[in-house]
């Protein structure tokens, strides 16, 4: 046996089950970009290099010549095959059309039917002849086939410059993805122009397959280290490289396969290497991030925090079909300034709905206000007047009673009570004051000062603590409050009335003031009501309040950071508690 020809068919067969091999591959990658067309060139192969190897073992002239159609068949289809895989790879999807490939192989094709008919094939293109290896080539050749020849090659060459002028376009990563690819098919041509042309020093054997069995060494070398076939295609890798998002795919283990410029940015990944590796021994933040989502086969987005950045993370499933995982697909997309917009005009909004509620507080306090100027100012006015007209009427009649005067004295003393209430009670809204330690006892004997004329006409009964704790507030405002508790507490307490002062400490830390009264107690109802300004609850005519008391003490209490309430039984005899908290000194 001839060891050259055995040689030979050890290679091609080594060839045939390669292209076997690497034809699975491709169709299990046959939704990559240009997958399918390598796969239906590859299955050229497998078809050509058993036709090269049924010419190398047929024991009849007629079996070598249905080998040598099978590989002219298979010479003519491989050009418009590789033709389609560089549109289909470069994005040109609207040359992927059967009528454009019907009208490109019109030519080749008659050509080959001419080859078929032994007349014109004597005629036209050539005839064939035993080799002494044992294949079949041609005796000479035609115009016909020259033509045939030169316009497949053409179609190759068309190829390949469509291929690498997609080189430009592409980011630095993938230029070297796609060379690998350009350097891997030329292989193929390099062997098959010695057999075409008949070259010296070259066996009359087509070694074309061969040249495939190197570009499938390599392309297998090329789709496990560096992801040739999950290249995408131009215009879409464009977009991604250009837009401000970063995008990222991995596969169902994690592990990087693709990724824009922008990603490698926003994680400030220098020019380390990404392809292969694991997210989360990128990004251990990100990994974390993306292994915490559940597994559904729905998109899902969620806001994403590094370092002093804010993203909305937006996590796609990959699927080969509805059932098998590929990987996902991860955008990143900025909003650090949204975010920041947002928390701005968020706190505008609640400075709007402060200024809002206060300014509805100082237009209820200004129609309640017109209306205490309206009203209780209304009677002791109009006493000052009247008896002022009188005391004038019956001077010139020589006649005077001292009481006229008290009664002018009182009422103008109660026009200045409700002023300066008035003016207290609007400069608390506006003040701002520093608390400080307050000397409670102090305090209260300073407000029992200012109601002792009361404290004396009602033989008022007093009872506090001998010592008082220190709390923090500002003790003009706190002496106010413990003035209008104790105006209230007189007005109201029983005959005579019991006014018993007293504190506790609360579970919060701070201090608790009361004044208890023994009056006749108040209503749930009339609680509600109480701390509302200028409202007054008093229903008894000999008791003049004009509402501004408890208001003053809310509106006190809640500028030093406390709280006020009352507590009443509604018995008779057992009064009510009034109620403030303040800080206590540390």
């Amino acid at each position: 046996m001839n060891l050259n020809i055995d040689f030979f068919k050890a290679i091609l067969s080594a060839t045939l089950w390669s292209s076997v091999f690497l034809a699975y591959v491709l169709y299990r990658k046959r939704e990559a970009p240009g997958a399918i067309y390598l796969f239906l060139l590859m299955i050229l192969s497998v078809n050509w290099t058993g036709a090269i190897l049924l010419q190398l073992v047929a024991d009849s002239g007629m079996k070598r010549a249905i080998g040598l159609a099978i590989s002219d068949v298979c010479v003519t289809v491989s050009p418009s095959i590789f033709l389609a895989f560089v549109f289909d790879f470069l994005g040109n999807k609207k040359r992927l059309k059967w009528q454009f490939f019907l009208k490109l192989n019109i030519l080749p094709v008659l050509a080959l039917l001419v080859s078929f008919i032994p007349s014109a094939r004597e005629a036209w293109w050539g005839g064939y002849v035993a080799t002494p290896s044992g294949g079949v080539s041609f005796s000479s050749y035609l115009l016909l086939y020259w033509l045939w020849t030169f316009y497949l090659y053409a179609i190759f060459l068309a190829s390949f410059i469509l291929l690498i002028k997609g080189l430009t376009a592409f980011a630095t990563y993938f230029k070297k993805q796609i060379s690998i690819f350009i350097v891997a098919s030329v292989f193929p041509l390099f062997f098959n122009l010695p057999y075409s042309f008949h070259l010296n020093g070259f066996p009359p054997i087509d070694l074309t397959p061969v040249g495939f069995l190197i570009t499938v060494c390599i392309l297998i070398f090329g789709i496990y280290s560096f992801h040739v076939f999950d290249i995408i295609p131009v215009a879409k890798e464009k977009v991604l490289e250009t837009i401000n998002d970063a995008v990222i795919v991995i596969d169902k283990y994690s592990r990087v396969v693709m990724y824009n410029k922008a990603f490698r940015n926003y994680f400030n990944l220098g020019e380390s290497k990404l392809i292969g590796r694991y997210l989360d021994h990128i990004s251990s933040s990100l990994g974390s991030e993306i292994a915490s989502l559940d597994q559904s086969k729905s998109d899902q987005c969620r806001e994403f925090v590094f370092q002093d950045k804010t993203f909305e993370l937006c996590i796609k499933p990959l699927y080969r079909d509805r059932l098998t995982s590929k990987g996902k697909m991860i955008v990143l997309h900025d909003i650090t300034p949204r975010k920041k917009m947002e928390e701005q005009l968020h706190l505008s909004n609640l400075h709007l709905q402060e200024q809002l509620l206060i300014n509805e507080r100082m237009i209820d306090d200004l129609k309640a206000f017109s209306y205490t100027v309206a009203h209780n100012l209304k009677t002791p006015v109009n006493n000052i007047v009247g008896f002022s007209e009188l005391m004038v009427s019956k001077v010139n009649e020589g006649k005077f009673d001292p009481q006229w005067a008290n009664l002018i004295l009182n009422s103008g003393l109660k026009v200045s009570q409700i002023i300066d209430g008035l003016l207290l009670f609007s400069s608390i809204s506006v003040k701002e004051v520093l608390s400080e330690p307050v000397d409670m006892g102090q305090v209260v004997e300073e407000a029992l000062k200012r109601n002792e004329r009361e404290i004396a006409e009602k033989k008022v009964s007093v009872r506090k603590p001998e010592k008082w704790p220190v709390a923090m507030g500002y003790a003009p405002w706190i002496e106010e409050v413990w003035a209008n508790l104790i105006s209230n507490a007189i007005k109201y307490g029983g005959e005579p009335p019991v006014l018993s002062f007293g504190f506790e400490r609360n579970d919060t830390g701070s201090m608790v003031f009361y004044l208890q009264d023994n009056g006749d107690g108040i209503s749930k109802d009339q609680i509600d009501q109480l701390f509302i300004p200028f409202n007054s609850l008093n229903t008894n005519k000999d008791i003049d309040s004009h509402g501004l008391g408890l208001s003053i003490v809310k509106r006190i209490i809640s500028k030093q950071k406390g709280r006020v309430w009352a507590v009443s039984e509604n018995i008779p005899g057992k009064g009510s508690r009034f109620c403030f908290t303040l800080s206590e000194k540390n």
